[in-house]
């Protein structure tokens, strides 16, 4: 499997069997392999989560397939409802798998679970598995508390959190790709934190944080990290 961080929560993960590119919204799109699947998979309609070219490439390859969180995208005043309206070609509607969370979908090769992302969005996280492995992107899913934040707000954040991560605490997973947000200040790493300790995670990949890589060097001198630190995938390039 070899992965390759593009920008934000952007990556794509080439397996034997098929590729995957999750919340491409900018960056240099790397060369992709015309001779396996491409899945697109889109966590949310926030602007984070996606750029609209990416639903041309379904009318130009007939091996384009396309993973939707149905947080009522066609109905919202966002940007998306004019262009799936009105510019989506017809040969790319047809592929378009629109999902809601809490959920289980077989398509094309692939099984897909789905997680809340717990920011009110009904947005998905993504528990994929492609041939013999295993991959989970949190898009949107994360522990969203905040310095300042009243105790009960932040005590609703963590059983929310908590209560998503759970449902998949028994599956193994070769790569997770989970938010490590410099905003959150010292709350930076809670919800990552609590997902490596509860999960069975091979290689954690953190995603989220824009330009400012040097967050991972942090996490990696963080002592909360001792006991998942050799599973922390970081290089210049990010690229594996």
């Amino acid at each position: 499997m070899k992965v390759t961080y593009i920008y934000q929560d952007g990556v794509l993960v080439e397996t034997e069997n098929a590729s995957l590119i999750f919340n491409y919204s900018q960056g240099k799109m790397p060369r992709i392999s015309k001779d396996k699947p491409l899945f697109v998979f889109i966590s949310g309609s926030i602007a984070d989560n996606y750029n609209q070219d990416i639903f041309h490439w379904g009318a130009k390859n007939d091996n384009v397939y396309y993973v939707v969180a149905n947080d009522n995208i066609k109905n919202k005043k966002f940007r998306f409802r004019f262009f799936y309206n009105h510019i989506i070609e017809k040969e790319t509607l047809k592929k378009i798998l629109f999902t809601d969370p809490d959920q289980t979908y077989k398509y094309h090769g692939l099984t897909i679970k789905t997680l809340d992302t717990c920011d009110g969005n009904r947005g998905c996280a993504f528990l994929v598995k492609v041939g013999k492995e295993t991959v989970f992107h949190a898009g949107h899913l994360n522990e969203w508390s905040w310095p300042n934040m009243k105790e009960e707000k932040i005590a609703e954040a963590v059983r929310d959190y908590h209560k998503e991560v759970n449902k998949i605490a028994d599956t193994p997973i070769d790569a997770a790709f989970l938010i490590l947000n410099p905003s959150q200040e010292e709350m930076y790493a809670k919800g990552f934190d609590y997902f490596m300790r509860k999960c069975n995670v091979r290689e954690v990949y953190p995603i989220h944080f824009k330009d400012d890589r040097k967050i991972i060097s942090f996490l990696l001198q963080d002592p909360i990290s001792e006991p998942y630190r050799d599973k922390i995938r970081m290089t210049p390039d990010y690229t594996f």
